[in-house]
C-alpha cells in the first residue's frame, strides 16, 4: 500500500533556498585546474570536470562538483590526487563521480556519489555521506568524532593475503550503513572488519561482514559503543563480540537521480511497518532524543513528507516518482530519508538522493 502527495512540493523541495548559480568548468575550454575553479567559485555554485586527469584540491566552501567523464585524481606520490574538505559548520561538498587516490573531511559536510577512493577516507570532527562508493585501504575508514552515513558502498583492503585492519574504524562515531560490503579481495583473510571505540554506535542493515581468519574477531567493540545489525551476514566465531539483534530501517536505489526520469528507492523493514518518506534538498543531522534512534540525516527546517507505505509481507516499501524534465533542475540536490516502527525509538534510514543530473 502507498500514498504519495503533491508532487509540486517535490518540485518546489528541489529548488528551496537556492540563489543563482555559476558553473564552473574545468578541462578543454575551462580552467587547467579542479583548484582554479575552486578557487573561483562562490559558495553553493557547480564545478564541471571534464575527463581526464587532475592533481590535488582542498575545498573550503558549500559546491557541488561533478565528473562530466572518467577523472583520476593522481598519478604518483609525487603527482598525487588527495581531496580535502574544510567546509564551514554547515556547509556541504558534493563529490560526483571522481576516482582519487585519498579523501579528509576535517570540518563541514562531505557527500561523495559514485567515487572511489583508493587510499583511505578519514573524517575528524565533521560528517561524511558515501552513496555507491568504493573505499579501499589498510584502513579504509578512519572516523573521529564524526558522523559517517553509507548506502550501497563498499569497504575493501587492497593488501595481499593477511590484512590486519580494522578496515573501519570509528573513535566517537556514528557510522549508519545500508545495503554496504565491508570484506577484503578475493582469497584474502582480514584480520578485523569494525572496530568502534570510544561510546561510537553501529547501525548495519543488509549488509555483508567478511570472515576472518582463525584466532580473530570481525568486530572489536568497547564496552560504552554498540554495533546493531539487521539482515546482515557476519561470521558468529566463539568468544567474539555479537552485534545487537535488532530491526533497522535499510534503503537503496536502482539508479542516480537522473533528470526526467523516475527515482525509486526501496526500504525494508519488518513486514506490515509504516515507512514515512520524507524530502529535503539538504543533508543535515538533527538528534531526537528517544523518538529516533538515529539522528535525522536531513535539514529539517526544509524537509516534508512525499510519501506513506506500509511494508509488503517480505518488509520492502517501494515506491516512483519522476524527478522534473524542466530547466534548472540538473546539479540541485534531492535527499530522501525514511522513518519507520511499530513502536518507540523509531528508525530512521540513512539518506539517499544526492545530486541530479
Amino acid at each position: 500500500m502507498r500514498r504519495h502527495f503533491a508532487s509540486a512540493w517535490l518540485v518546489g523541495t528541489l529548488t528551496t533556498g537556492l540563489a543563482a548559480q555559476t558553473v564552473h568548468l574545468v578541462g578543454p575550454g575551462g580552467f587547467a585546474t579542479i583548484q582554479q575553479a575552486v578557487d573561483a567559485a562562490a559558495p553553493d555554485d557547480i564545478v564541471h570536470v571534464q575527463a581526464g586527469t587532475y592533481f590535488s584540491f582542498t575545498v573550503t566552501k558549500s559546491l557541488r562538483i561533478r565528473a562530466l567523464g572518467t577523472v583520476i585524481l593522481g598519478t604518483s606520490i609525487l603527482q598525487p590526487g588527495h581531496v580535502v574538505v574544510q567546509a564551514p559548520p554547515g556547509a556541504t561538498v558534493d563529490l560526483v563521480g571522481f576516482d582519487m587516490m585519498s579523501m579528509q573531511v576535517h570540518s563541514g559536510r562531505a557527500s561523495l556519489d559514485s567515487c572511489t577512493v583508493r587510499n583511505g577516507t578519514g573524517v575528524q570532527n565533521a560528517s561524511l555521506h558515501l552513496q555507491s562508493c568504493m573505499l579501499y585501504g589498510s584502513t579504509a575508514l578512519l572516523a573521529q568524532q564524526a558522523d559517517v552515513t553509507a548506502v550501497q558502498s563498499g569497504f575493501y583492503s587492497p593488501t595481499p593475503f593477511l590484512a590486519p585492519g580494522p578496515l573501519i574504524d570509528l573513535v566517537g562515531s556514528r557510522f549508519h550503513a545500508s545495503a554496504c560490503h565491508t570484506m577484503g579481495s578475493i582469497f584474502q583473510q582480514v584480520q578485523l572488519y569494525i572496530r568502534a571505540s570510544n561510546g561510537s554506535r553501529v547501525w548495519y542493515a543488509d549488509g555483508h561482514i567478511g570472515w576472518t581468519p582463525p584466532g580473530y574477531c570481525p568486530l572489536e567493540v568497547s564496552a560504552d559503543s554498540q554495533v546493531r545489525t539487521d539482515r546482515t551476514t557476519f561470521s558468529t566465531i566463539a568468544g567474539c563480540p555479537v552485534p545487537t539483534p535488532g530491526t533497522l530501517l535499510g534503503v537503496q536505489t536502482n539508479a542516480p537521480l537522473r533528470v526526467g526520469m523516475a527515482f525509486q528507492p526501496t526500504f525494508r523493514t519488518d513486514p506490515g511497518a509504516f515507512v514515512v518518506v520524507f524530502a529535503s534538498p539538504f543533508l543535515g543531522t538533527t538528534d531526537f532524543g528517544p523518538l529516533l534512534e538515529q539522528p535525522s540525516w536531513l535539514d529539517d527546517q526544509y524537509s516534508f513528507a512525499v510519501a506513506l507505505q506500509v511494508a509488503d509481507a517480505a518488509g520492502q516499501a517501494s515506491f516512483s516518482f519522476p524527478i522534473p524534465a524542466g530547466p534548472g533542475i540538473a546539479n540541485l540536490t534531492l535527499w530522501l530519508k525514511g522513518i519507520s516502527g511499530l513502536g518507540l525509538p523509531l528508525q530512521a534510514s540513512p539518506p539517499v538522493g544526492g545530486v541530479a543530473r
